[in-house]
């Protein structure tokens, strides 16, 4: 049913209309049509859901089986149809698609002996190929036309053009199956390891790296260059060389400019790492404009839309501009489109939890009626992040407990702090998750100081400087961790403790 849910996504009810594949025409309605509309509109979400809304009365498995794998080959049959004239589309995509589906009809040609027809679109493709730096179909096509013209149809001048055309495409292929080899291989660690590259896995990168840049002084493909300078960016960033990253950046955007085509794409990755080097290097200023020329050209409530609200936001906290987190939050909170991003929503609903903290601290003034905040709804509300060992349900663990100390409940406190003992004893032990460590054994020292404001300032003295000596590396992990950074929700706790001393007078 998942892959019969995606292809209805993707094929609009407008196309199938005006090439009426499914139906959507005078004819009588068919199941083909039911089944179609019921997951487009919602009303069936899995496969017994269909059997029981086509087949009421009988639930026949094998009928609904049959119409479900039609269902699907004539929906990508449809996929040929797509309309890439909609302004979704930008050139680049819009020529990939068509170069893709015009490779498929040069093969169907040949092999129905329509060669001279072949030929003729081969030849008008492959400039389309060529400007848009397609490289495999470049190479596939190229290999047509040499063929052609080496021995089935005879011409000097065209064989060795073509000729030409495959040793510098088959270099750039063989040049993006490395650096794809590479870029997936460091991809694979950053996402599956508790902890950063070891020294081993970055003197490889380097090593890599320079491998890579040689290479650039021949491969000018857009695909090599786009995977290579993400390499080069990252090694910088690792090796916190903001300012370096930050010049990396700006010679790809440089390179990228000078292509006959544009692909927007490319230059929003790219302000997102020059960002954080400016975040890393506190040019905050530079950093929220670079963002902001994002967000000139982000569709509002697309994928990139959040993730660069999400930027933004941690850029004003980083500043103490807590005030200004408030009205961004609203705006993004209320786009329908949130929903359809799991992670997205996660990360805003754990941004909404930490402003609500900062709301009853009295960090944030003037927010109108306050909106009652369920500490346990919240995070029944982020499943994936509240599974997270990697990182994401430190800050999770962290506001539970500072809730409570908001509520003054000291039972309930020492119970929790027991249970951060022993996640930061499991999963803190590396140099990755020192700040992380430093400030839970803080937060474990308030019952011994008997939560006196001035007395945990001395219990907890070293692990306070052991915090400020490792000053928080800025990145996009980092900032799903410490959405405030520890430094500040320190002095959130101080004075929390200060009110509560007060109370208790």
């Amino acid at each position: 049913m998942e892959n019969l849910k995606a292809l209805v996504k993707v094929i609009s009810v407008q196309k199938i209309g005006q090439i009426e594949i499914i139906g959507q025409s005078k004819k009588k309605s068919t199941n083909y049509d039911k089944l179609y509309n019921a997951i487009r509109d919602g009303i069936v979400d899995n496969d017994q859901e269909a059997i029981e809304y086509l087949y009421p009365e009988h639930k026949n498995k094998s009928n609904y089986q049959r119409l479900k794998n039609r269902l699907i080959n004539r929906l990508i049959n449809s996929l040929f149809f797509i309309d890439t004239n909609k302004p979704s589309f930008t050139d680049y995509r819009r020529a990939r698609h068509q170069v893709g589906k015009f490779y498929v009809a040069i093969n169907l040609l040949l092999e129905r002996s329509a060669r001279p027809t072949a030929i003729n679109i081969a030849e008008k493709v492959i400039l389309v190929s060529k400007r848009f730096d397609f490289s495999e179909y470049t190479l596939l096509i190229a290999r047509y036309l040499r063929s052609h013209y080496a021995y089935l149809n005879p011409n000097r001048k065209k064989y060795l053009h073509y000729n030409k055309i495959v040793e510098h495409a088959l270099n750039c292929v063989n040049s993006e199956v490395l650096v794809e080899d590479i870029y997936s291989n460091y991809s694979y660690l950053a996402n599956t390891s508790n902890s950063s590259l070891t020294k081993e896995n970055l003197k490889q990168l380097r090593n890599d790296c320079l491998v890579l840049k040689k290479r650039q002084l021949e491969i000018d493909s857009f695909l090599f260059n786009r995977l290579t300078y993400e390499l080069l960016v990252y090694e910088k960033a690792i090796s916190k060389d903001h300012s370096g990253a930050l010049k990396t950046c700006e010679e790809a955007l440089d390179f990228f400019s000078q292509k006959p085509f544009k692909y927007q794409l490319v230059g929003i990755i790219f302000n997102y790492n020059i960002f954080y080097a400016l975040v890393n290097l506190m040019k905050y200023k530079e950093a929220e404009n670079r963002m902001q020329s994002n967000l000139d050209v982000i569709t509002v409530g697309n994928f990139h839309w959040f993730r660069a609200n999400f930027m933004l936001f941690h850029s004003l906290s980083l500043q103490e501009k807590y005030n200004e987190l408030f009205p961004l939050l609203v705006t993004v909170l209320k786009h329908k489109n949130l929903t359809k991003y799991k992670t997205h929503f996660e990360a805003w609903k754990l941004n909404e939890a930490y402003v609500h903290l900062l709301i009853a601290t009295g960090k944030i003034e003037n927010v109108g009626p306050k909106k009652k905040f369920s500490i346990n709804r919240f995070v029944n509300e982020v499943p994936i992040f509240s599974k997270d060992k990697r990182g994401r349900n430190i800050s999770i663990l962290i506001l539970q407990l500072l809730f409570l100390i908001i509520q003054n409940k000291t039972s309930k406190i020492t119970e929790r702090l027991d249970a951060l003992n022993q996640y930061c004893y499991r999963y803190l032990r590396n140099d990755e998750t020192l700040r992380s460590n430093c400030f839970i054994k803080m937060l474990l020292k308030l019952p011994d100081a008997d939560y006196h404001p001035l007395r945990v300032q001395r219990y907890v003295d070293k692990y306070h400087k052991r915090l400020l000596a490792t000053p928080m590396e800025i990145s996009e992990q980092s900032s799903e961790i410490e959405i405030i950074p520890y430094e500040q929700l320190w002095e959130v706790v101080l004075e929390v403790l200060e009110k509560n001393k007060t109370k208790r007078k």
